[in-house]
């Protein structure tokens, strides 16, 4: 099996596939095993062909363990889909639905946690192959329709005519929890053989998880919450994904932790587990400690933080301000700015200027007031002492008689200074321009917390034990991996789609079992496919037969 780059003549585009030579009788010709996408560019290339030899790779492993793609219920289905397409005698008055499944995602979703290495969290005793079953349909359920464990199980039979106990899934949930460390090893290796780079540029950030509870123990506790829920215990949990937003791990603290002290203790667990000789760390501006900082030059790596530029010293501002004249007008064409700093004996201040973030920092300000004016002008029915409590508004009031609060109008031409600025420190030597990028890539890891939190319902967490609650946050990274690889895969190979979209088209993906009231026979009538659900298929190298077909007794 071999990686064959094929091009067309007079288009720049390239088609990879993986192929394999087949001997019939004195011949040998080239058949295609997997097509797996057409590039536009170079860049698109070396990623296809990338991804190509991962896939290659998992193929032979497949072959020579001779391992099925799909559940083994599955695979009788789809042998009797083949062998049932003869012409079928079936009287339709007879015949009534007895239940709809939903395939697509088994079919392509369930491919990808395979081919990922997922199948692999527990070892290959009978034991472990039924724990390694139910965490996969877990994983899928979560994927497809997250809810609570015990809805899960409910939702498996009904949509999947999958039955699993609810105490399999929580005795499956006890020993996951001893088992995260390689649920991570795992998802860090898959991300590493995609890319086929070592870790050097790592995204991190940190979220909070809060629970419908009021109980603290010595996981969950009361601190400040990112979802508002300060009357509920939570958990901290900081992620760490590649530029591309793939999954590298995670690591859970305490829900009293502050976000800045998770740092240390993350960035050396996975320097321990990855035996990491070199990292770029970029992270937010809460992570930017002096402390931080320095131990981070300390192991001898490299960062990229984002720097409060109003928090400086008066100084600094007016230097600042000095290359970047005060109030400027927004230009109607885009202009971006750059200028650096020596800040400190190993470190760079790089400061950009940009005319779009200009024009949405005064849009945002402007909104900001109109709703303030509304407020103190008694034009609605919030109370003004709100108003105080607002960091974001507080800046721009200022005290007047009888413990009134009015807009301050210097606060607000000051706040004007710093229209379209924003700032990163960092003791990298890349160029100032590659500084930028790398810690706007942050939006990627943001991006993951809002599919972990809205798309897969990571939160509010059900459980009370710290080990289901540390298997809960597992099942969870797991189908963040599955559909993080799976937005990577179908937009180099197909086009850029959203999770949610991928979802819904395998959602729509579905089966009637029929039966016939008379002879107790069962059909299986799949449903019609979208053309992007086809091409979801084929982006995986699957098939799925429209053709109706006699199921098996």
């Amino acid at each position: 099996m071999f990686v064959r780059v094929k091009s067309t003549p007079n288009s720049p585009r390239k088609s990879v596939q993986i192929c394999e030579a087949v001997r019939r009788g004195d011949k040998v010709s080239q058949t295609i095993v997997r097509h797996v996408g057409v590039a536009e560019t170079e860049a698109e290339l070396e990623k296809l062909k990338d991804l190509a030899e991962v896939i290659k790779e998992r193929l032979k492993e497949e072959r020579s363990q001779n391992l099925p793609l799909f559940a083994p219920e599955a695979l009788v289905s789809k042998s009797t889909r083949r062998k049932e397409r003869a012409k079928l005698l079936v009287n339709l008055a007879r015949l009534r639905e007895e239940q709809r499944v939903i395939e697509g995602i088994s079919d392509v979703l369930g491919a990808l946690y395979e081919q990922l290495g997922f199948d692999e969290v527990f070892d290959r005793t009978p034991l472990g192959r039924s724990r390694a079953y139910t965490l996969k349909v877990c994983v899928l359920a979560r994927l497809a329709k997250p809810s609570s464990k015990l809805r899960t199980a409910a939702l498996l039979e009904d949509d999947y005519g999958v039955k699993l106990p609810v105490g399999r899934i929580y005795r499956m949930l006890d020993r996951l929890a001893g088992r995260t460390e390689r649920v991570q090893e795992i998802a860090k290796e898959a991300a590493l053989a995609v890319l086929k780079k070592k870790v050097d540029i790592l995204l991190y950030d940190v979220t909070t998880l809060y629970f419908e509870s009021q109980r603290e123990d010595e996981l969950r506790r009361f601190g400040y919450g990112k979802d508002g829920k300060v009357n509920e215990v939570q958990v901290v949990l900081a992620l760490a994904t590649t530029e591309e937003g793939l999954p590298l791990g995670y690591h859970l603290f305490h829900g009293a932790t502050w976000e800045g002290h998770t740092l240390r203790e993350t960035l050396k667990s996975f320097a321990g587990r990855y035996q990491i000789k070199r990292i770029i760390c970029v992270a937010d501006r809460a992570m930017l400690s002096e402390e931080n900082l320095k131990w981070i030059e300390a192991q001898g790596w490299q960062y990229v933080v984002s720097m409060r530029l109003r928090s400086l010293s008066q100084e600094w501002k007016e230097k600042i301000l000095a290359e970047f004249p005060p109030a400027q007008p927004i230009s109607e064409q885009p202009v971006v700015v750059v200028r650096e700093w020596q800040y400190g004996p190993a470190r760079r201040l790089v400061v950009s200027y940009s005319s779009e973030r200009h024009r949405k920092d005064a849009f945002d300000r402007e909104r900001l007031l109109q709703k303030v004016n509304k407020l103190l002008s008694g034009k609605t029915e919030a109370s003004p002492e709100k108003l105080i409590s607002n960091r974001g508004v507080r800046r721009f009031l200022r005290s007047a008689e009888q413990g009134k609060v009015v807009l301050d109008q210097t606060k607000i031409e000051q706040d004007k200074y710093w229209d379209g600025l924003y700032g990163v420190i960092s003791n990298c030597s890349l160029p100032k321009e590659d500084l930028l990028t790398l810690y706007k890539g942050l939006w990627q890891i943001e991006s993951a917390f809002r599919l972990n939190k809205h798309d897969l319902k990571i939160r509010p967490v059900f459980h009370w034990t710290p080990a289901r609650i540390e298997a809960h946050v597992a099942i969870c990274f797991i189908a963040y991996a599955v559909a993080k690889h799976a937005e990577y895969r179908v937009g180099l190979q197909y086009e850029k789609l959203s999770f949610e979209f991928i979802r819904n088209e395998l959602l729509a993906v579905q089966a009637s079992i029929l039966v016939d009231t008379a002879t107790k026979k069962r059909y299986l009538l799949p449903s019609n496919m979208s053309v992007a659900a086809k091409k979801l298929y084929q982006c995986f190298g699957l098939r799925r037969s429209c053709v109706p077909c006699l199921m098996p007794k």
